[in-house]
C-alpha cells in the first residue's frame, strides 16, 4: 500500500526517502524529546512515573549509545526540569552519574582495563577525591560539643566533589571527535542564550526566564562560560560565517551587559566574566596583552578599593566570618572537619553578637574548611595540571579554527573560575550556600576543561596511562 500510494503522491515518495536516509538523526530527536518530556511530566506529575519508563530505557540506550549527546543533554536538561529530587538533586547531577557510570562500567566489565588519555589531571583528581572521603570519615567525630551536619548533607557535599571530578574525567575520555565537542559547545551557547531574551524583551522573559531556566542553572559559571566560549568563538573561528560570528558578539555583549549593569550588585555575576573576556582578548596577540596589562596598572588599585567600597558591609562581614573559620578549622587543620559540617559549628562563635549559622562564601576557604589544607593542595595542583594542558595547547597553535578559538576560550573560563572561587562556591557548591541546585551551573567548567583535554588527545603527541604501563 505504501508504494501504491507514494507512486500516486510522489511527495510521500520523497518523504519516505529522506526519512529512511536520516533515521539515525530522526530517532535521536525522538529520544531526546521522550527523555526531556518524561523528565517534565514526572516533576509536575509523579503519578506519569510507571508511563515514563519507557522513556527512561530510551534514554539509557541513548547515554550508552551516544554518550555526547547525553552530556549535552544532561547540561541542558537541568535548566529545563525543575528540582526532582530532595535537598536540590537534579536531572543534571542524575545525567552525569548516568553516564560516568555507564563509562566505568564499560572499562571495567567489558575492556577490562583502566584507560585514560591523561592520567596526571585524572590522578590529581581522583587524589582531591580521596581525601574528600578522608574528610567525611573524620568529620564523624566529635570535634566540638554540639552537633554536626546530618548524615545527608555530609554525603551531598562530598557527592557533589566526586560528580564535579568524575564529570571532567568523563568529558575527557568520552567527548572523542571535534565535531561532537563542537555539537556540545554550540548547543550549550545557543540555548544558554535564550535566557538573554527576557532581559532584552521583558514579556518573553516572563515565559522563558520562569519555565526554561529555573534556580540554581544560572550560576556565576553559566554567565563565565557563555560569555568566553561565544566571545573566543566570534573571535578566533574564522570557518563560521560572518551571521554567525555577529551573533556569537550579541551574546557576549547582551551576557556583558546583564551581568554588569542589570546586575552589577552580584560581583560573582561579572568579575568572573571581566576576567575571562579579558584573558580571550589579550591572547590575540602579545602586543594586545602588553597594552592591557598597562592600561590595567594604573586604575586596577582604586578599582578594587571601588569593588570593596561598594559592598563595604559584605565584605566586612566576610572577613569577620573567615576570621571565626579560622578558629574553628585550627581543631583539625590537615583533612579539615569533612563536608557540610563547620556550618553547624560557626553558631558557636557569635558573629557582630549574634549566633547563627553562616558559611565563608569564599571556594577556597571553604575547601580548607571541609577538607583541610591537604584538601587545598590537591585542588591546587589539579588546577595546575589544567594550566599545564592549557597552556601545551597555546603553544600547539592548533591549525583547526575551532579547537583553537576553544582553547583561548577555556583559559579565559579557568581564569575566571580562579577569580569567582574568591567571591563564591561557583565550583564546588557548598551543601547549605550554591547547594545542589548550583550543580547544574557548577558541571559547565569541569565539562568544558575536560573537553580541553580531550582536544589536547586529538591533537596533541603523548601516551595513554595504558600505554605508560605498556598495557
Amino acid at each position: 500500500m505504501a508504494s501504491t500510494l507514494a507512486a500516486h503522491l510522489p511527495g510521500i515518495g520523497w518523504l519516505r526517502r529522506w526519512i529512511a536516509a536520516h533515521d539515525q538523526l530522526l530517532l535521536r530527536l525522538a529520544i531526546i524529546a521522550i527523555v526531556l518530556g518524561g523528565a517534565a511530566v514526572v516533576g509536575r506529575q509523579p503519578s506519569m512515573l510507571p508511563l515514563v519508563g519507557l522513556g527512561g530505557i530510551a534514554g539509557l540506550l541513548l547515554f550508552y549509545r551516544w554518550p555526547e549527546l547525553g552530556l549535552l543533554l544532561s547540561i541542558l536538561g537541568g535548566m529545563i526540569v525543575p528540582v526532582i529530587g530532595p535537598s536540590g538533586l537534579n536531572v543534571t547531577m542524575l545525567g552525569m552519574a548516568l553516564l560516568i557510570g555507564l563509562w566505568l562500567g564499560e572499562m571495567l566489565v567489558l575492556q577490562r582495563r583502566f584507560v585514560v588519555v591523561d592520567w596526571p589531571s585524572v590522578r590529581a583528581g581522583l587524589v582531591l577525591c580521596l581525601v574528600c572521603i578522608l574528610s567525611f570519615m573524620f568529620g564523624l567525630l566529635p570535634w566540638f560539643p554540639t552537633s554536626h551536619a546530618p548524615l545527608g548533607a555530609q554525603l551531598g557535599g562530598l557527592a557533589l566533589v566526586i560528580l564535579a571530578v568524575g564529570s571532567f574525567a568523563w568529558s575527557s575520555n568520552r567527548i572523542r571527535s571535534l565535531r561532537w565537542l563542537e555539537i556540545v559547545t554550540f548547543g550549550f551557547v545557543a540555548f544558554a542564550s535564550l535566557h538573554l531574551i527576557g532581559y532584552l524583551v521583558p514579556a518573553v522573559g516572563r515565559v522563558v526566564n520562569t519555565r526554561l531556566f529555573p534556580y540554581g542553572s544560572t550560576g556565576s559559571m553559566y554567565w563565565s562560560w557563555l560569555a568566553v566560549l561565544a566571545f573566543s568563538q566570534a573571535l578566533y573561528n574564522r570557518r563560521v560565517g560572518a551571521p554567525v560570528r555577529l551573533g556569537l558578539l550579541v551574546v557576549t555583549l547582551v551576557t556583558v551587559y546583564v551581568a554588569f549593569i542589570v546586575q552589577n550588585e552580584w560581583k560573582s555575576g561579572w568579575v568572573p566574566v571581566v576576567a575571562g573576556l579579558g584573558v580571550v582578548l589579550a591572547l590575540s596577540s602579545w602586543r594586545v596583552a602588553v597594552l592591557m596589562a598597562v592600561a590595567a596598572l594604573l586604575p586596577a588599585g582604586a578599582i578594587i578599593q571601588r569593588l570593596i567600597m561598594s559592598d563595604a558591609y559584605s565584605f566586612s562581614t566576610r572577613v569577620e566570618a573567615w576570621e571565626i573559620l579560622g578558629e574553628i578549622i585550627r581543631v583539625n587543620p590537615v583533612l579539615g572537619l569533612g563536608p557540610a559540617n563547620y556550618y553547624f559549628y560557626t553558631p558557636l562563635f557569635p558573629i557582630r553578637g549574634y549566633f547563627v549559622s553562616f558559611n565563608s562564601h569564599n571556594q577556597y576557604v571553604d575547601i580548607i574548611a571541609q577538607f583541610g589544607l591537604v584538601g587545598l593542595l590537591a585542588f591546587a595542583w589539579f588546577l595546575v595540571e589544567i594550566g599545564r594542558i592549557l597552556w601545551r595547547l597555546l603553544r600547539a597553535n592548533l591549525a583547526d579554527d575551532f579547537g583553537r578559538a576553544y582553547v583561548i576560550g577555556a583559559c579565559g573560563g579557568f581564569v575566571a573560575v580562579v577569580v569567582s572561587g574568591f567571591l563564591g562556591d561557583w565550583l564546588l557548591p557548598f551543601f547549605y550556600n550554591v547547594t545542589m541546585h548550583g550543580f547544574r551551573a557548577a558541571v559547565l567548567p569541569w565539562v568544558f576543561l575536560g573537553g580541553a583535554v580531550a582536544l589536547s588527545s586529538m591533537n596533541l603527541p603523548g601516551r595513554t596511562h595504558e600505554q605508560k604501563q605498556g598495557k
